[in-house]
């Protein structure tokens, strides 16, 4: 769910910011940088499906950008290929992605459906006012010089020279992978398979131009402007004071470190900006023109969209005014005149305390799910070392949250939390929300450590219960007409899948749906219980 948000959220920002540059005629730097910037985060998502591909389009965008300027290509050009070259498989999202990963030979009918994601890429960019000559690359990338390409079976000089770029670098990137059921290639051995391919698969001057390049300037070469395609969002830095020169100063310190920075010398502008860009962190001088910082601290710490966001203190040293700043929300306090390399510190550190923050759920304290995906991609793409998944839920929990109340529910959860922590020597725990978790560990350790959760689950649960349920193995309950029910005592379910020799999985959610439907199993059975697939 998260990743289809970020996908809804970077087109539409995308949408938007390539309209205004059209509007403007493409001429505003800054507009050019961020449409970038959200093509480059798209292609990140694009990637996100195969754990073999990640910062791969970045990378080939880099090198059709390079083959681009190369060939001659005017600014205009080169802008188009690099972002065709982000954006060109963006089709592949509506594809199944166990057949983009199948290893071994494609039939007739799952190529047929394989070939549709030119044209789905160029339907889905299309809305968003992008340039007929992008998206003709993007459709156009699989064509072939003697006409067996595909969608539209296009010949030679019919093929635009921006698809064509991307053809070869598509296939070149692949060649230098590391694949599920192959090491990546040798660069000579790559270059000769282009060389095999000239006006077969490739064009035969656009191929000889990029070969002499990767000869003369090798893979280091043509990989410096690989910086200008981010694979994640740089983090916002708004900077609020009414003196030109320290706005500067800190601007230019903080490109350098890239940081993504905003500015504003007026009260009324810094919240307007703050509720507009949502930074992710404040640099407010307290002396304004127009109204003082304490009041701009305590309206963004107030208000739910900025509540979350450090917010940094800069002005003469005062210890008065520096309570009356943490009264008002500020998490430091810098006075002037600073040194830009002890500013820089403060802000990493904030920012670095904040995201683990943000990474951990408030209630117990454990790695939410982006941390878990991460966690289970990084696994899965390291093919010789297995691992068990389990996931864990409390059966029950509704019924007694109906009884006994969400506080009490909360140290249910908490329980688990703390049992899972003291049963887990060595491994990951991490809490997926409401009454899901989940545990990463060898699976030789499976069975002690799902038998010790279970153990002391089953022991301690009873502390939650009123008195005089103790010993039933059931809680008496009082609906709403007054009538008495019984709900049995919760118990804990356990579902666990294996990645290893028998079976190996290509993406987190993969194996979740495996682990998950062990633990469907777990529920059928009696008391809690664990089952291993």
């Amino acid at each position: 769910m998260q990743v289809e948000n970020n996908l809804i959220s970077y087109m539409k920002d995308l949408s938007i910011l390539v309209n205004q540059s059209a509007i403007n005629g493409g001429y505003d730097p800054l507009l050019k940088n961020r449409i970038r910037e959200n093509c480059s985060f798209l292609a990140t998502i694009i990637d996100s499906t195969d754990a073999y591909q990640e910062g791969h389009a970045q990378r080939k965008a880099g090198y059709a950008a390079s083959l681009a300027c190369q060939l001659g290509l005017n600014e205009i050009q080169q802008e188009t290929v690099s972002l065709a070259a982000l954006l060109h498989d963006i089709g592949k999202l509506g594809l199944d992605a166990d057949l983009l990963l199948k290893m071994g030979s494609l039939s007739p009918e799952e190529l047929k459906i394989i070939r549709k994601h030119p044209l789905l890429s160029e339907r889905i960019l299309m809305p968003l006012g992008f340039s007929w000559d992008l998206l003709c690359a993007v459709r156009s990338h699989h064509e072939c010089p003697k006409g067996n390409g595909y969608p539209d079976g296009l010949q030679k000089n019919e093929i635009p020279v921006e698809a064509s770029i991307i053809k070869i670098i598509d296939a070149f990137g692949a060649m230098i992978d590391n694949r599920p059921y192959r090491k990546a290639l040798p660069i000579t051995k790559a270059i000769s398979e282009l060389e095999k391919g000239k006006g077969i698969e490739f064009d035969g001057d656009i191929a000889n131009v990029f070969i002499t390049m990767l000869q003369e300037q090798g893979l280091n070469g043509i990989d410096r402007i690989d910086r200008s395609f981010p694979i994640a969002p740089r983090k916002k830095i708004l900077v609020v004071d009414d003196d030109p020169f320290i706005c500067d100063i800190i601007r230019i310190k903080l490109e350098q470190e890239n940081f993504e920075v905003i500015t504003a010398s007026h009260g009324s502008e810094a919240l307007r900006k703050a509720y507009y860009v949502l930074p992710d962190m404040v640099i407010l001088d307290i002396m304004l023109p127009d109204m003082n910082g304490y009041e701009i601290c305590k309206r963004l710490s107030m208000d739910p969209r900025t509540s979350g966001v450090p917010i940094l203190v800069l002005t003469v040293r005062d210890i008065s005014e520096e309570v009356i700043a943490f009264e008002n929300g500020a998490v430091d306090f810098i006075s002037k005149p600073f040194e830009l390399s002890s500013l820089l510190a403060h802000i990493n550190a904030h920012l670095k305390r904040f995201d683990r923050t943000r990474s951990l759920n408030p209630l117990t304290g454990l790695p939410v799910r982006t941390i878990i995906d991460a966690e289970i991609k990084k696994r899965l793409a390291n093919r010789e070392k297995s691992f068990a998944l389990m996931c864990i839920d409390i059966n029950g929990l509704k019924s007694f949250n109906d009884f006994y109340g969400f506080l009490q529910g909360d140290k249910v959860i908490k329980l688990v939390a703390k049992i899972l922590e003291t049963s887990i020597e060595t491994g990951f725990i991490g809490h997926n929300g409401g009454d899901d978790f989940v545990v990463i560990l060898e699976p030789k350790m499976v069975d002690t450590a799902c038998q010790k959760i279970i153990s002391l689950f089953d022991e301690k649960i009873h502390e939650l219960y009123h008195p005089a349920n103790e010993g039933r193995g059931y809680s008496l309950m009082q609906e709403l007409d007054r009538r008495l029910n019984t709900s049995p005592i919760l118990t804990i379910s356990i579902g666990v899948a294996v990645n290893g020799e028998k079976q190996l999985f290509k993406k987190p959610l993969d194996i979740f749906d495996a682990a998950s439907e062990m633990m469907e199993y777990s529920k059928s059975l009696q008391g809690s219980a664990y089952h291993k697939g």
